[in-house]
C-alpha cells in the first residue's frame, strides 16, 4: 500500500517483482491478497493502482484481480476498484 486510506476511503496498491519470477502467478496471487486485506478494513472504499501504459503484464494482472481501467493520466495508466457491495446477510452479520 502507499499509505493509509484518504478522507475519501481510498488507497493504491503497488507491487513489483523480480525478472526471474514474472509469469509465474505470484504477482496475481499477492496483489488479489492485497485487495482482499484492503476490504477487510470496512474504512477502504475504492482501491486505485497505475502502470505504465507499456506495462502489459502489469495492466493483465490489474483486469485479472477485477479493477477497472480509467485510461492514461499524467503518463500512467490508472485503475480503481469500488468496495463490493453487501448481501443483506453480510449486513446482518448472518
Amino acid at each position: 500500500y502507499k499509505g493509509k486510506p484518504d478522507r475519501n476511503g481510498e488507497i493504491e496498491i503497488g507491487y513489483g517483482i523480480s525478472s526471474n519470477y514474472r509469469r509465474q502467478g505470484y504477482t496475481s496471487e499477492a496483489a488479489l491478497a492485497l485487495v482482499q486485506w484492503a476490504w477487510s478494513h470496512p474504512q477502504v472504499k475504492q482501491i486505485n493502482a497505475e502502470c505504465v501504459p507499456h506495462n502489459t503484464g502489469s495492466a493483465r494482472i490489474l483486469e485479472k484481480i477485477g479493477m477497472t481501467r480509467l485510461g492514461v493520466r499524467s503518463g500512467y495508466l490508472k485503475w480503481m476498484m469500488k468496495r463490493p457491495e453487501q448481501t443483506p446477510q453480510e449486513t446482518q452479520g448472518a
